[in-house]
């Protein structure tokens, strides 16, 4: 048996302990890979992935979809009637849908699958009676493998995300977002300092990671996700986004330097975990949002190294902070009050843009323009404390 074409580490990691479960590295794009094996194999794809042709020379015994990724925005089929592939068991997250955040994971698996004796996790809600003697489990089926309290009202919002995802339709997210993803890889390709990463002809989901790059070095993704947070008003996603296999591939990283890095990452240094910065457009947006989006990473990628020694590291939050700049302080549970039995909290509701995005773009210019690049706050010191000797070789990042 094998796992096949996996990047997210959630999925991977259930393969990796499984000592006689082999995982198959990525063949490069356009390229075969035939696996010879004696026992019938249950490959597990992520929906989209399984575009770089990976063939088996013998029948496949049953077969996994991982739409965590693309569940939100792709049709979702078992039947092979659209995808040309057959699933027995689909793993979805709704919690990244559109209104998603609490909602549970999905399984959707085929009943003949559904044999065990004894329930994956044992608990109440599988057994159909208990007496001090024994216990009976219901019969094969959702029930017997969802021990302990059911998450109800997370479940019905669940089922919320997939009606408000069904209304809009998956042929017309497809179709916007489709469209927006092949102009922004027009765009970005053709800045010398923006480097997107992966296969830029391969379908793809409304969805890129990218390097911005200094004299041939990357600039540290977290610094490029307060730039964008601090100057422009948008969120990004910096790391390795929970793939790190795929992108130790993706990044070039060979096992004696992925081995060196997790020396420095367990002796505290964590600023030297690899990664990019990952941003998406929704089919929601509007032109002038998907617009100022692309200006914003374009802008950053011309002028971001100015402000580079205005930024520092903070190890402790794992977080690039403006040292003239102030920083919101999180809300905790502890400005919550109850007093007189009145719910108090602190309130700070958010105000309605009014302006044209494109005020915020003259902003940021202005802010590049006006910049006196022969103070020495900007002489490009590095914002983070010394690391050792033995981890000085391993700083990848442009400063």
């Amino acid at each position: 048996k094998a796992s096949i074409n996996i990047t997210h580490t959630d999925r991977i990691m259930h393969w990796k302990v499984k000592p006689r479960w082999p995982i198959l590295k990525r063949p490069s794009p356009g390229k075969r890979r035939s696996l010879k094996t004696p026992e019938p194999l249950q490959p597990a794809f992520e929906n989209r992935q399984f575009l770089c042709g990976i063939q088996c020379d013998r029948p496949v015994d049953r077969c996994e979809g991982d739409y965590a990724a693309a569940g939100p925005y792709v049709s979702i089929d078992m039947t092979g009637e659209t995808d040309e592939v057959s699933f027995d068991a689909l793993y979805i997250s709704p919690h990244k849908f559109i209104g998603g955040p609490g909602t549970p994971g999905v399984l959707a698996i085929k009943r003949k699958l559904l044999t065990n004796r004894l329930p994956s996790l044992p608990g109440g809600g599988t057994v159909s009676y208990v007496s001090p003697e024994g216990h009976t489990y219901l019969p094969a089926g959702e029930s017997k493998e969802e021990g302990g309290t059911p998450a109800i009202v997370e479940s019905i919002r669940a089922g919320m995300v997939f009606q408000l995802k069904d209304a809009v339709g998956a042929e017309t997210i497809e179709r916007l977002e489709h469209d927006m993803v092949t102009r922004a890889i027009k765009r970005w390709s053709r800045h010398p300092n923006i480097h997107i990463l992966g296969d830029l002809k391969a379908p793809r989901i409304s969805m890129l990671s990218f390097l911005i790059m200094r004299q041939g070095k990357p600039f540290h993704f977290g610094y490029i996700n307060a730039l964008l947070n601090d100057i422009f008003g948008i969120q990004a996603r910096g790391g390795c986004s929970c793939a790190g296999p795929y992108g130790h591939e993706l990044l070039n990283i060979d096992k004696n330097y992925s081995r060196t890095i997790n020396n420095a990452v367990n002796a505290g240094y964590t600023i030297l975990r690899p990664g990019w910065v990952r941003l998406n457009f929704n089919y929601f947006i509007s032109e002038e949002t998907f617009e100022y989006m692309l200006q914003a990473v374009e802008m950053i990628a011309e002028h971001g190294w100015k402000l580079f020694g205005n930024y520092r590291y903070d190890p402790a939050s794992d977080l690039w902070i403006c040292n003239q700049g102030r920083t919101n302080a999180c809300y905790d549970l502890n400005q919550i009050s109850f007093e007189n039995g009145i719910f108090q909290a602190p309130t700070n509701e958010p105000r309605k843009n009014r302006k044209p995005l494109s005020t915020y773009i003259d902003m940021a210019e202005k802010l590049f323009t006006d910049l006196d690049l022969s103070c020495p706050t900007f002489q490009h010191a590095d914002p983070i404390t010394t690391l050792p000797a033995e981890f000085e070789k391993l700083r990848w990042y442009a400063r």
